[in-house]
């Protein structure tokens, strides 16, 4: 009697295990496949800008290294990273948006926008990216645009070229594979220069994944990678255009030590950037203040003097970039409108069941409204009329 007692209990807590497995699984699997359940993007438009702002830079250089934590960089011997990062401004506080995958963080990057709006919620993601990215409004607005890549992924999110190189070379090479990206990148530099050049670099992240970033293949791909960044930086002065130039160097994602990503531990979603040269404010800054994968793209259409997205919901890193009291104003203002034309829009799709809830949204939203009202109204008093 004992024996069959036991037995039942045993099947009992085996299909209970069975059912909590299935639906650990089941969360995972719709954590993973989500679609943004409000999807406002279709229900915003276009905010102009209050007034034509003045463009800081006419050129940008992007340079990406896929998983290279913060720190890991500054512990590396990186003489040309640390020449970036005395003509400009380090990101001691940049992090991933979450969760802290590749192409998460390529589609905010890109876009300038979380993942309420990419919906990108892992690797598994092979489409193209559907939003305006900083690729798709230069390009629109004349500026030539260019990539040097080894993957698909910058390729589909990045959009609107008017130059793409593809590299296609053994995968298993590790951490060689790069050596192909530089070469193409300095061609290119030299015979087919775009005002905005990306140029990705992959080992890093490989090398984080087979020895972890407590490694010194760790340290030392880094290493590598910082001497393509000095051939690459050498091509620009070559030609005369690195002076004239604004330089971002970032990385998506870090990586733990003993190798891995895609949580929000502190060391997977620790990224690294850098913006040097041409329109930056404090050369030799650290910024403290934390900022996120989605604040990139809107600072650099400021600095070309472009409009920010409405789908975009990054912030303007201002107190890092050379504009005018004046551009900033304007650029606030649009921000603040394109914020709270998201924030009204949610409110709509929220479906809130109770009148008071909504009350309370809604007088926020007049608030603010009102508040953008006023700041319109004082930036048309002032001397910038």
């Amino acid at each position: 009697m004992k024996k069959q007692n036991v037995n039942i209990f045993l099947a009992y807590f085996i299909l209970i295990t069975i059912f909590q497995l299935s639906f650990c699984f089941r969360c995972l699997q719709t954590q993973y496949s989500l679609n943004n359940r409000l999807n406002i993007k279709d229900d915003l438009v276009p905010i102009d800008l209050i007034d034509n702002p003045e463009g800081i830079t006419e050129q940008i250089l992007i340079i990406f290294v896929d998983g290279m934590r913060y720190d890991k960089m500054i512990e590396a011997e990186t003489p040309n990273i640390d020449q970036l990062m005395t003509n400009g401004t380090a990101f001691s506080n940049y992090h991933s948006v979450l969760s802290s995958f590749s192409k998460v963080n390529y589609a905010a990057f890109a876009s300038g926008s979380s993942t309420n709006f990419t919906t990108i919620f892992s690797n598994e993601y092979e489409e193209n990216l559907t939003l305006p990215t900083l690729y798709s409004e230069a390009y629109r607005s004349g500026f030539t645009t260019g990539i040097v890549s080894d993957g698909r992924s910058w390729i589909r999110f990045l959009q609107n070229f008017t130059a793409v190189v593809k590299v296609d070379e053994d995968e298993n090479l590790v951490p060689n594979k790069d050596v192909y990206v530089k070469d193409a990148a300095l061609t290119t530099i030299e015979n087919n220069f775009s005002q905005i050049q990306f140029i990705d670099f992959s080992s890093v992240d490989k090398v984080g994944h087979l020895y972890g970033a407590a490694s010194t293949e760790y340290l030392k791909t880094i290493e590598l990678i910082d001497s393509y960044v000095g051939e690459i930086l050498a091509a620009y002065k070559n030609i005369s255009q690195l002076e004239n130039t604004t330089i971002v160097l970032f990385s998506d994602h870090g990586h733990e030590n003993i190798g891995g990503h895609g949580s929000d531990d502190f060391n997977q979603t620790h990224a690294s950037l850098i913006i040097a040269n041409q329109g930056i404010k404090e050369h030799g800054k650290i910024f403290e203040r934390r900022v996120t994968m989605n604040s990139v793209t809107p600072t650099l259409l400021a600095m070309l003097g472009l409009p920010v997205v409405q789908t975009m919901n990054g912030v303007i890193l201002h107190d890092c970039i050379n504009s005018t009291t004046k551009t900033n104003a304007m650029y606030s203002i649009q921000i603040a409108e394109i914020i709270n034309q998201q924030l009204n829009v949610s409110i709509d799709k929220l479906r809130l069941l109770s009148k008071r809830t909504k009350l309370v949204f809604r007088a926020a939203v007049d608030e603010i409204t009102d508040n953008i009202t006023l700041a319109k109204l004082e930036y048309a008093a002032t001397q910038y009329q």
